[in-house]
This record gives C-alpha cells, structure tokens and sequence, in this order.
C-alpha cells in the first residue's frame, strides 16, 4: 500500500497508514526543513517545527507560524533568556548575588528599545512613531499607534520623559547644561501652543478656549475652570480678586537700566476695560494702611507714601513739554496737581484761549474754600483771589484785572449761578490759565 502523501506535508496519521525507515527519515526532515511555515502546506496547529535555514524552533497555531525563543540556564546562580540573536537580541537575567533584581537587557540604536503595545500590534511598523536614539529606552503606545510615552534619553546623562500626541510632544528632562555642581529639571513644551495647564483633575479634558502662546506660559484655573492665572518671562495675569498674599515684606528690583517706558504700568488693557460701578464708589488704586506703633514712648514715626529720588542727571523737559516733577495728577494729559522736584506745588490748573467778550466758566464745588489764581498769558498779568463758596475776595489783582461782569478792556473774574467765570473783553483774544490751591 503507498504511502499518503498528506502524511509527507504534515497531516495527520490515520488507520492503516503504512511506514518504513525511509518514511520515518521523511518526517524527521520535515520538521527540520528550509522554511517550514511555509512549505508544510498541511501543518497541524500546535505543531513546533525547526527551520534548516535560521536554525530556529516555530510554534505553529491556527493559520500561523511564531518563534519560539530559546533560553539557556547557565552554571551559575543566574537564570537567563535569550531571545533573538546578534544586536538584535534581548537578555534578561535574574541576578540574586549582586543586584537582587530583574534587569533586561535591551537592543539600542540602531534600534527601537521595549515596546509596549496591543496585542494585535505586535508585528506593525513603529519607524514613522519611534525615533531611534542609540539609548535604551521604553515605549508605551496607544491603540492607533501615533502616541506614545517614552522613559529613556536624549543625550548621555539626560534621562527624559517623552510625552507624544500624535506629530505634538513634550519632554520632561533632568539636565546639566548649566554646568554647575548639580542638575535642574527641565519642562520643554510642545513648539505649537507652549502652554502648561495646572488644573482640577476633573478638567484634565476641558477646551478652556487657549491660543497658542509665542513663549512658554503657565496657566493655573480654579477648581471652577473659570478664572485663571497665567505666567511668562514677559506678563503675568489674573482673573481673580486676590492675588497676592504675603506675610512679609514685598520688594521689587529693577536689575538693569530702563531707556524707555515705565517702571510700573496699571491701566485697562483696551479701552473697553473700565470702572463701571454706576452706584457705588471705586478706586484705581487702593492702599488702606494700618498702623499700630505702640504708646509712649514710641519714637517711630510712618508715611503713608514714600517717594525718595535719587537724581544724578535730568532732562529739561522739552520733549515732552513737562518739567521734572515730583508727582503729576492729570486727566487726558492736562496736568491738575503737580508737585515740581523743587518743592513747588501747583494745583486745579484749567486753560483757555478766549476771544473777545469771551468767557470761560468752571464749575465750583460745594464747600470749596481757597485761593484762585488767574493768569493772562498772553500779557504776562494776572489776580489773585480768595474765594469761599459763592464770595470771591481780591487778594492782589494787576489793574487789567477786575471782578465785574462786562468791565471793558479787562480780565473780569466773576462768581455767577455757581460758576467762576473767567471774561475777556479786549478787541484782541488772550489765554488764560486758572489755578486752584485749596480744600
């Protein structure tokens, strides 16, 4: 009877099947054959074959053929598996004597390190995801294989965590760059947006509607998710009430010389940022003090604002058209109370060019008390009065100046309804300027 040729391609024995040395020598040489995934078209799954040409065992399950790797137990207290063979293999020994620990041994550049993946990835392709870097490292990646934590190094003694989503990926790294006696921890973030968010776990998701920022920013929200704090090396912004909280003093140093702009600037970013109160009182600028330095015989002493210049070289003010001053109150630019660095002090400035019969009129304010100067720039004179609530006293006034109503040729400087007025009745148009020192 022949023999079956199935039984030559690995199918399974059946009733009656005859043998002889030459069959059994046909069915050792089957399975130690050149590639035989491939050419035992009948392989039974569960069935382990050796292949002649890389001299490695093979598992055959289902409608495929995997590698069996191969271990060795040396003589001595150490338990190794070697799998793979050359640079392409991994070994990973169990050393009880010496390190008391597990430690694998991984392939490094130019290869890709331990990846851990889904099951069903276990033959993809990860060259487009991971980049060699000729250090061992480990890779966990998700599902659709385009993210990716990677524990390894950029560079010799630069240990690095590598977060990557999809072509976005920042690095957590301990570096010495600095040179110094030591090392510092180093956030590099993603070059698209360069933002870090420090938020509620439970917002860890939430699209809190951020740009891209131009340099590196922190944010910090609320547990709300509302308000937030953002940081750069160029602004620092908050969008709550409290901000700062010290138990000490708070100092600030300008650390290198300012050729142009302010020290300190608090304005409204945008016009549209405004006090907008309708019924209650509020401030620009609040500073509420207290006090307390103790009874007698307590020989201190307090100031509730402190201005000490230092002035080495000054400006004469003609650029801008303003001396040196001390302290300028203005509204829209026009100056209201200037204290010059001499000492002087001027006050309630108002400015008018006026025609003939002209007048010009400023309201005064309730309980008002105190001197009004009144100059005519124009011919360099001027009065001086006193005035208290509706009563205008002349102190001294030059004879151009007079305080009738419709006076000729004068400057008339006169209370009506409540109103300073300020007349010219010469043929030819004068400037005036009103100062205000009082309470």
């Amino acid at each position: 009877m022949p023999v079956r040729p199935a039984l030559l391609l690995g199918a399974d024995f059946i009733l009656d099947d005859w043998f002889c040395v030459d069959l059994i020598n046909n069915f050792k040489n089957h399975w130690r054959m050149s590639d035989p995934c491939t050419n035992l078209t009948q392989v039974q799954p569960g069935m382990i074959v050796s292949d002649s040409d890389d001299e490695k065992l093979y598992h055959h399950q289902a409608a495929a053929c995997f590698e069996i790797i191969q271990g060795d137990t040396p003589i001595s207290d150490d338990l190794q598996i070697i799998g793979g063979d050359g640079s392409d293999s991994i070994l990973i020994p169990y050393e009880e004597t010496t390190n008391d620990a597990v430690i694998w041994g991984l392939p490094i550049d130019p290869k890709r390190g331990l990846i851990f993946c889904d099951v069903a990835d276990i033959g993809a392709n990860f060259t487009g995801l991971i980049t060699a870097t000729g250090f061992p490292e480990i890779n966990l990646v998700d599902l659709d294989l385009d993210s990716r934590i990677r524990l390894g190094f950029t560079a010799d003694d630069k240990p690095t965590i590598l977060l990557q989503s999809g072509a976005y990926y920042s690095l957590i790294q301990e570096s010495q760059a600095e040179g110094l006696a030591g090392a510092d921890l180093r956030i590099g973030l993603d070059e698209s947006n360069r933002t870090l968010i420090i938020c509620d776990r439970g917002d860890i998701n939430t699209d809190f509607g951020l740009i891209a920022s131009a340099d590196p920013t922190m944010y910090i929200y609320s547990t709300a998710g509302t308000n937030k704090a953002s940081f750069s090396w160029a602004e620092m912004i908050a969008s709550w009430s409290y901000f700062f909280k010290v138990t000490n003093a708070v100092r600030f140093f300008l650390t290198s010389d300012l050729s142009s702009g302010n020290v300190f600037s608090v304005e409204g970013l945008g016009a549209s940022n405004e006090l907008t109160d309708t019924n209650a009182e509020q401030a620009w600028m609040y500073l509420k003090p207290q006090i307390n330095m103790g009874t007698a015989p307590a020989t201190g002493n307090y100031i509730g604002l402190l201005m000490d210049v230092t002035e080495t070289n000054l400006g004469d003010g003609s650029a801008s058209g303003n001396p040196n001053a001390l302290m300028d109150l203005r509204i829209s630019t026009v100056s209201k109370f200037r204290t010059y660095n001499t000492g002087y002090v001027r006050a309630g400035t108002l400015s008018a060019a006026l025609a003939d019969n002209d007048t010009f009129t400023t309201t005064i304010p309730d309980s008002w008390t105190g001197i009004v100067i009144v100059e005519n720039t124009t011919d360099t004179t001027s009065g001086v009065y006193h005035l208290d609530g509706a009563a205008l006293t002349v102190i001294n006034q030059n004879a151009a100046f007079t305080t009738t109503q419709g006076t000729n040729d004068k400057i008339n400087v006169y209370i009506a309804a409540n109103l300073l007025t300020v007349e010219n009745t010469w043929a030819a148009a004068k400037t005036v300027k009103v100062f205000f020192i009082g309470t």
